[in-house]
């Protein structure tokens, strides 16, 4: 199955390696080398992840790692990275606006 990264997902993953960066370079590395990995594992079993509570939509799920939320969406030829936001923080329209697919 063909992953596809939004350009949000794309931006807020840049955000967090930043931030993480900042204090640790290596472990910024190691956290994004992990994401890639955790993300690619759904070409392969793309409803691993759960419903996400906040929307009633069984096509958008989410995987959790180190403490983020990676928000997908699975299609019948493609699973679409969304958003990755932090576990505590609940998802609201700006997360998922036509724009930043």
């Amino acid at each position: 199955m063909r992953l596809i990264w939004s350009p949000k997902a794309l931006f807020r993953a840049a955000e967090i390696v930043d931030f993480i960066a900042a204090e640790r370079p290596q472990a910024a590395l190691e956290w994004i080398d992990g994401l890639q990995e955790r993300v690619e594992s759904l070409a392969e079993l793309p409803q691993q992840g759960r419903a996400v509570p906040e929307w009633y939509e069984l096509s958008v799920r989410e995987l959790i790692y180190s403490g983020h939320r990676i928000i997908y969406e699975v299609a019948a030829e493609y699973v679409r990275i969304l958003t990755i936001r932090h576990q505590r923080q609940r998802l609201g329209a700006p997360d998922f606006d036509e724009d930043s697919f």
